[in-house]
């Protein structure tokens, strides 16, 4: 099984970090969260996140001085990054940054995660629970599944398909 990917979310707001957390955990990732950016520079020097989400106006250290401690001299940073700041007339400026994506919070949240989704590649393949009895045919259809990116689990027979749903939670039975 692929490694879950992990979104680093910086933002003071507590109920958009708790919101924006649940909603990608569905989506298959792993979160860490920071409340300003002196708490994502220690979570960065723990783990290193696939993408950061960060917010620009927070107390202490915020998203300006925390993207000049994660640039490097050539104006990239260390880790993929989207702004996501309620400050929308500033997205010329981070283009000179090189982060990887702009999203104004006033925005709909399906394009803050259509991008993240855009930039990590997804967070875990759906799970797809094909029962058939058929092997040579459950075979070809898992190969075919596996190919396009699904994570597949075989069942022999309908108990087992029941029993494996109920264990498993795949995200489509077929």
């Amino acid at each position: 099984m692929t490694p879950m990917k992990i979104i680093l979310l910086i933002d003071d707001d507590s109920r958009l970090l708790l919101a924006l957390a649940s909603r990608l955990k569905i989506e298959g990732y792993e979160v860490l969260k920071a409340t300003d950016g002196e708490k994502g520079l220690a979570l960065l020097h723990e783990r290193t996140p696939n993408l950061i989400v960060l917010d620009i106006n927070m107390p202490g250290m915020g998203g300006i001085k925390f993207l000049r401690a994660i640039t490097g001299p050539d104006g990239t940073t260390q880790v993929p990054v989207i702004i996501h700041t309620a400050r929308p007339g500033m997205e010329d400026f981070f283009a000179s940054i090189k982060v990887a994506g702009f999203v104004p919070k006033a925005g709909a949240p399906e394009v803050l995660m259509k991008t993240i989704s855009r930039i990590t590649g997804g967070g875990r393949p759906h799970v797809v629970l094909l029962g058939d009895d058929e092997r040579s045919f459950a075979d070809h259809l898992a190969h075919e599944l596996r190919t396009a990116g699904f994570e597949v689990i075989l069942a022999n027979n309908g108990p087992e398909v029941v029993e494996m749903t109920v264990r498993k939670r795949p995200d489509l039975v077929l």
